[in-house]
């Protein structure tokens, strides 16, 4: 199912809990595939409401991403994740000192800019950064230290406050 698109590599596991929790409560046994996913869809929407009214800060709906590229929801912002790294991208240093004055365009770069990540303190953060530049394209002309001064950038805006301790 994963494969196929149906489910995402996070619904997988949520999938088999899900379904020792509702046979219990419903006789599922003669449930289509379809019924299962329709089911599980409802019951994830149900716990984003949840989250949306507990983390409700703004219009936007902000998600980070989960190592495996998956997207989580956190809540409601005044921005959406994007849209702070978008903002935090503006009027970037020319020059940085070292390793962090190094685009990452090669496999030698992505190594020591992963290093780097793994001992700054927010790495979550950082790694979210460095996926959304992967994904929209602009990771090979964006350099190290871009994407730590894009995440000292959000660390300290008020849009990302409410959401400080999903990264931690």
């Amino acid at each position: 199912m994963i494969k196929s698109g149906y489910i995402r590599n996070t619904d997988a596991a949520i999938i088999g809990t899900y379904m020792i929790s509702i046979a219990q409560s419903n006789n599922t046994k003669d449930w289509t595939v379809k019924q299962l996913l329709d089911s599980v869809k409802a019951k994830m929407k149900q716990a984003d409401n949840a989250i949306a009214v507990k983390n409700n800060f703004g219009k936007d709906s902000v998600f980070i991403r989960l190592p495996n590229g998956n997207k989580m929801f956190i809540g409601m912002g005044e921005l959406s994740f994007e849209k702070m790294i978008a903002r935090a991208s503006a009027n970037l240093p020319e020059n940085y000192d070292g390793d962090y004055n190094l685009k990452i365009n090669s496999q030698e770069n992505i190594k020591t800019a992963s290093l780097l990540v793994s001992r700054s303190d927010y790495p979550a953060l950082v790694g979210n950064i460095l996926l959304y530049k992967r994904d929209s394209g602009q990771l090979k002309y964006t350099k190290i230290g871009d994407i730590f001064e894009i995440s000292k950038r959000i660390i300290n805006s008020k849009e990302f406050a409410p959401f400080m301790d999903s990264f931690k």
